[in-house]
């Protein structure tokens, strides 16, 4: 065996990634309904140090396996690693992480991979060095996926029964527009004769609305905020999450900042029937979400005005 002073280090190892990605997946699996934004494009980053971990481990204890195979598939394993980090390189920009996310997530899974292909190279010319390169290598990976699996599940949560979609938000109306309510249309119909009707029940006229979304109206108001911020409405994304005072009950808008995963949630806390507007949000990325009162939709936005504050141009 190649590596038969490092047995314990391999296994070690293996057995750690190995827990991680259980952990994962059972985290996965019990918050199915919940989703983080933006879940797809940190998942890979967080899954595959820990896969090439659990790999390398089964690699160095394979009893049988020669030391020019080994290097071999080592040096291959790290030179085609070079095209995933190029497209993750393309996600992340996308995604506008800041620097730490940056070099968690492409920077130091790509010094293990170059580690990979000089350990590789070292063990085809058989340098004494090669197998702490790799163990380096698998530390390092070790450490990211770590690191990107905590950053993944301590993100706010958004829910998966509402599709989370990225939507260009609207200008503002012009003065004079209404800032509360959508006026409906309808169409003049031919008048019909009347036909009896039956009484009806309590239930049905105490029923609460199928949405509590925003209107178009409002959302152009919160989209001029933004731009008086100095903001880029492009940046934010609107979404429907349930609300915590009627978690059964009809969804709220919810606007979310994706590259901080803030978000400021307008809530309705009486009976889910559309009074007594309350704001949820939060402030900073892994900061606790905080409560507010407000008495009418204008003082709901200078709230959405202060929160925009703490985002930054």
């Amino acid at each position: 065996m190649v590596f038969k002073d490092w047995q314990g280090f391999y296994i070690l190892a293996g057995l750690s990634a190995a827990t991680l990605v259980g952990l994962m997946f059972l985290a996965t699996s019990v918050g199915s309904r919940m989703i983080r934004p933006p879940l797809k494009g940190r998942a890979s980053p967080t899954v595959a140090p820990l896969l090439y971990v659990i790999a390398t481990s089964a690699v160095a204890l394979f009893p049988t396996l020669p030391q020019t195979v080994l290097g071999f598939i080592v040096m291959i394993a790290g030179i085609g690693s070079c095209m995933p980090v190029i497209i993750k390189l393309s996600v992340m920009r996308r995604l506008h992480l800041d620097i730490h996310d940056r070099a968690w997530h492409l920077l130091v899974p790509s010094v293990a991979y170059l580690l990979f292909v000089a350990a590789g190279i070292g063990l085809l010319l058989r340098v004494d060095q090669a197998a702490s390169g790799l163990a380096v290598a698998t530390i390092l990976l070790l450490l990211a996926g770590t690191r990107n699996a905590w950053d993944l599940v301590s993100l706010p949560e958004l829910p998966r029964d509402v599709e989370f979609r990225r939507e260009t938000l609207e200008k503002s109306p012009g003065p004079g527009a209404d800032i509360t309510t959508s006026a409906p249309t309808t169409t003049p119909r031919r008048q019909a004769d009347p036909v009896p009707q039956l009484p009806k029940s309590p239930a049905v006229d105490t029923m609460p609305p199928q949405s509590l979304a925003l209107s178009s109206s409002q959302q152009s108001d919160v989209a001029q905020i933004i731009e008086e911020a100095g903001l880029k409405p492009d940046d934010f994304t609107w979404a429907l999450q349930p609300s915590r005072y009627a978690m059964i009950g009809p969804p709220v808008s919810a606007l979310v900042h994706p590259r901080t995963g803030c978000f400021f949630r307008f809530e309705f806390s009486k009976d889910a029937q559309g009074a007594n507007r309350v704001s949820v949000f939060v402030r900073s990325k892994g900061a606790r979400d905080m409560t507010k009162p407000a008495a009418s939709w204008a003082d709901q936005l200078e709230q959405v005005r202060d929160w925009l504050t703490y985002l930054g141009p």
